[in-house]
Protein backbone atom coordinates (compact mmCIF):
# COMPACT_ATOMS: atom_id res chain seq x y z
CA UNK A 1 0.00 0.00 0.00
CA UNK A 2 1.99 3.04 -1.34
CA UNK A 3 -0.15 5.48 -0.18
CA UNK A 4 -0.27 4.72 3.66
CA UNK A 5 3.31 6.43 4.00
CA UNK A 6 2.49 9.58 0.90
CA UNK A 7 2.00 12.27 3.05
CA UNK A 8 0.41 13.74 0.09
CA UNK A 9 -2.78 11.01 -0.15
CA UNK A 10 -3.65 12.28 3.10
CA UNK A 11 -7.24 13.03 4.53
CA UNK A 12 -8.92 13.70 7.75
CA UNK A 13 -11.39 11.87 9.51
CA UNK A 14 -14.96 13.28 8.61
CA UNK A 15 -16.03 12.83 12.66
CA UNK A 16 -13.18 13.06 14.82
CA UNK A 17 -10.57 14.76 11.99
CA UNK A 18 -7.68 12.38 12.89
CA UNK A 19 -5.39 12.12 9.52
CA UNK A 20 -5.80 8.85 7.44
CA UNK A 21 -4.58 7.90 4.47
CA UNK A 22 -6.73 7.99 1.02
CA UNK A 23 -6.49 4.38 0.10
CA UNK A 24 -8.65 2.70 1.24
CA UNK A 25 -7.51 -1.43 1.83
CA UNK A 26 -9.80 -4.06 -0.26
CA UNK A 27 -8.92 -5.85 2.90
CA UNK A 28 -11.27 -4.76 5.47
CA UNK A 29 -9.21 -6.06 8.51
CA UNK A 30 -6.42 -4.20 7.47
CA UNK A 31 -8.15 -0.86 6.43
CA UNK A 32 -7.52 2.14 7.69
CA UNK A 33 -9.91 4.17 6.15
CA UNK A 34 -13.56 3.71 5.75
CA UNK A 35 -15.15 5.34 2.70
CA UNK A 36 -18.83 6.15 3.84
CA UNK A 37 -21.70 7.57 1.84
CA UNK A 38 -23.67 10.02 3.03
CA UNK A 39 -25.79 13.46 2.49
CA UNK A 40 -23.90 17.19 2.86
CA UNK A 41 -26.23 20.25 1.76
CA UNK A 42 -28.56 18.05 -0.27
CA UNK A 43 -25.77 16.24 -2.58
CA UNK A 44 -24.56 12.64 -1.64
CA UNK A 45 -20.71 12.59 -0.63
CA UNK A 46 -18.05 10.54 0.57
CA UNK A 47 -17.14 10.46 4.10
CA UNK A 48 -13.63 9.30 4.79
CA UNK A 49 -14.20 7.46 8.50
CA UNK A 50 -11.06 6.67 10.62
CA UNK A 51 -10.99 2.44 11.85
CA UNK A 52 -11.99 3.49 15.45
CA UNK A 53 -15.38 5.99 14.35
CA UNK A 54 -16.34 3.16 11.97
CA UNK A 55 -16.07 0.71 14.86
CA UNK A 56 -17.42 2.89 17.14
CA UNK A 57 -20.59 2.87 14.84
CA UNK A 58 -20.20 6.78 13.88
CA UNK A 59 -21.67 7.36 10.20
CA UNK A 60 -22.43 10.56 8.77
CA UNK A 61 -25.81 12.54 7.99
CA UNK A 62 -28.16 11.01 5.42
CA UNK A 63 -25.36 7.87 6.03
CA UNK A 64 -26.68 5.45 2.70
CA UNK A 65 -23.86 2.59 2.87
CA UNK A 66 -20.21 2.12 2.56
CA UNK A 67 -18.70 3.24 -0.98
CA UNK A 68 -16.59 0.29 -1.36
CA UNK A 69 -17.68 -3.29 0.58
Amino acid sequence: MAGVDNKTLRTKCSNCETEITTEVDSDVNQRKTWPLVGEADGATQVFPACTKCYNDGWRPPGYVQNAIA
